[in-house]
């Protein structure tokens, strides 16, 4: 009677294939974690997208860009944040003029919106051309700046800033207070605030 020969393949055997099973389990593992990674890049674009989709840029224009306008991006930016609207409006000043470029805001802007609770920091700067592509809104303080902004390009969101002020009716100057005393500032303040308050309406109304 002959002998029975057993032929062992070994690449067949219990400890192989348990070595595959868990190469592919690391393999599954691996590719999941890369669908949550997929995932989570692919939120956060949608996101910062849908953002910057959403998002109004406001531009404050006066002549030297160290009293109105600052005072009216400072005003604004305190009640954009009070408002919970910081995710939705990026605020920028400039002026017209370029006599003080680099300049922080006046003393007296500085000290009246201080004594309402709000600090400005800005370095003044002069209007591009191109800033009449990267805003939404071009808010003049004067029917002179407003002029000189028409010069520069059109823009179909251009607006006198006190358009937005409820109280104003005829005048709808932000009257310069640079020549005057601490008075003037005052006044500008209370201007500035009722047409920014006006402005975010409007805004959040579209």
């Amino acid at each position: 009677m002959g002998r029975v020969i057993f032929h062992i393949d070994r690449n067949n055997s219990f400890g192989s294939r348990y070595k595959k099973v868990k190469n592919c389990k690391r393999l599954l593992e691996e590719s999941f974690n890369i669908f949550l990674l997929v995932r989570y890049i692919r939120t956060k674009v949608i996101q910062s997208f849908s953002i910057s989709l959403f998002m109004q840029r406001i531009l404050l224009v006066c002549l030297g860009n160290i009293c109105r306008s600052p005072m009216a991006e400072g005003i604004l930016a305190h009640l954009v944040k009070e408002r919970g609207l910081i995710q939705s409006i990026e605020l920028d000043s400039a002026g017209t003029g370029a006599y003080h470029i680099g300049s922080g805001p006046d003393k007296r802007a500085l000290e009246v919106c201080l004594s309402n609770g709000i600090t400005l920091q800005h370095q003044a700067r002069q209007v591009k051309r191109i800033d009449f592509d990267a805003f939404d809104y071009i808010l003049a303080m004067d029917a002179a700046n407003y002029d000189a902004l028409k010069t520069i390009a059109p823009h179909d969101q251009l607006y006198l800033m006190r358009s937005f002020d409820p109280s104003a009716v005829h005048d709808l100057d932000v009257p310069d207070p640079y020549y005057g005393g601490i008075e003037g500032f005052n006044e500008v303040y209370e201007m500035l605030y009722r047409a920014a308050n006006g402005l975010l309406d409007h805004i959040q109304k579209k």
